[in-house]
């Protein structure tokens, strides 16, 4: 295939992507340049290896590109010191796809919006970990905190916070299957 044709496939490719993917890292680093760099990083060391790899433009690229923005955010984060001890950017970043990130707009309205569908799924969580979560997600409590707090093991609130994740990830690609 000439170089010229492998450009065109990948401006298209580039095209197609690129918005939805500034949308997801923008929602998970909250900086709209920051976003587009890790985007075009992401685009850029694709490019680069081209031709070593032989990359198919079809069903798994999605989830790769999606996965690359994400080690890029938190990479991001790592080089500017900041150290997600609970878990949120992980946690953020997988529930975002599920909320349709081509669908998410830049504005604080929307963030609310994300924020309260969470908690009225997690109004469905058995009452010890609707309280482990919401301490944790709406009060900013350590792991330790919550433990001392409710007085449980802080491996339950690990366990509670884990299985809280799950069904909200779960929740998530349940609405967006439906859409």
């Amino acid at each position: 295939m000439s170089k010229k044709i492998q450009e065109r496939e990948f401006n298209e490719f580039y095209n197609r992507f690129y918005t939805e993917l500034v949308r997801y890292a923008y929602n998970i680093c909250f900086n709209k340049a920051v976003s587009e760099d890790i985007v075009q990083e992401v685009f850029i060391r694709i490019w680069k290896n081209a031709d070593k790899d032989k990359i198919e433009i079809g069903p798994s690229l999605k989830p790769y590109l999606y996965t690359a923005v994400k080690n890029g955010c938190i990479d991001f984060f790592r080089s500017h010191g900041i150290v997600d001890e609970l878990g949120f950017l992980d946690f953020y970043a997988e529930i975002t796809p599920h909320y349709n990130p081509a669908a998410i707009a830049d504005d604080e309205e929307e963030k609310k919006g994300m924020f309260a569908a969470i908690l009225k799924i997690a109004d469905g969580f058995p009452p010890q970990m609707q309280k482990v979560f919401r301490l944790w997600l709406c009060d900013n409590f350590k792991q330790t905190e919550i433990a001392k707090k409710l007085n449980i093991h802080p491996s339950t609130v690990n366990s509670h916070l884990k299985m809280a994740q799950e069904k909200i990830c779960q929740a998530f690609a349940q609405r967006s299957r439906k859409k």
